[in-house]
């Protein structure tokens, strides 16, 4: 019997465990709905990162949909972008703008190329070309426009008037014709000159 507190006087139960809601009882209940508020988090997780993959690499709300050239003189526009190999539509988050870059490196008239991407749809690209550091006239005719590493940048009809100008090939074993501190020096071809 209990008394008005609901404690035990002579062994017998209590008017709560006699209706079957125990201590431990409600310990499993509060445990049962922790499971499933643990169950339901991990779904709301699941289904963010799902939602957040499909948008990065399935949907079209992140794709290239332009392609922006700066810093072109010599090399046209549309040689830097058929080299660079972007084509629209590509997820943003699969453009290796490091192989781009070093694609386009490999146009001769470009000294180097930064590929960056502008979020959410446009790689830029910005090309530094290499510079004329003289003219060599041509066996032919015109002139060839050389840059300080000693690579053919383009070639010249008429005598440029802002560059040093040579004679090809050099006469042997002498580099005297070159101005001092242009850094040219002739090596053993004769075809190729040399940059200090």
């Amino acid at each position: 019997m209990t008394g008005p507190s609901g404690t035990f006087r002579d062994g017998a139960a209590s008017r709560p465990e006699a209706a079957g809601d125990s201590p431990t009882s409600g310990a499993n209940a509060v445990n049962r709905r922790r499971g499933w508020r643990a169950a339901f988090y991990a779904l709301v997780l699941a289904g963010i990162v799902g939602a957040a993959a499909w948008v990065l690499f399935g949907s079209r709300l992140l794709v290239v949909r332009s392609v922006i050239v700066t810093g072109t003189h010599l090399v046209p526009r549309s040689e830097v972008l058929a080299v660079a190999g972007v084509q629209p539509g590509t997820p943003m988050i699969r453009v290796n703008t490091a192989q781009i870059a070093a694609r386009i490196d490999t146009i001769r008239q470009v000294q180097v190329a930064r590929v960056s991407k502008s979020w959410p749809d446009r790689v830029v690209i910005a090309v530094r070309e290499r510079t004329s550091a003289l003219a060599l006239a041509a066996p032919g005719g015109g002139y060839d426009l050389v840059d300080a590493d000693g690579v053919v940048l383009q070639w010249a009809a008429r005598r440029p008037s802002d560059l040093p100008i040579r004679t090809w090939p050099p006469p042997p074993r002498s580099s005297a014709n070159f101005p001092p501190g242009c850094g040219i020096r002739w090596i053993r071809s004769p075809r190729r000159a040399r940059i200090r």
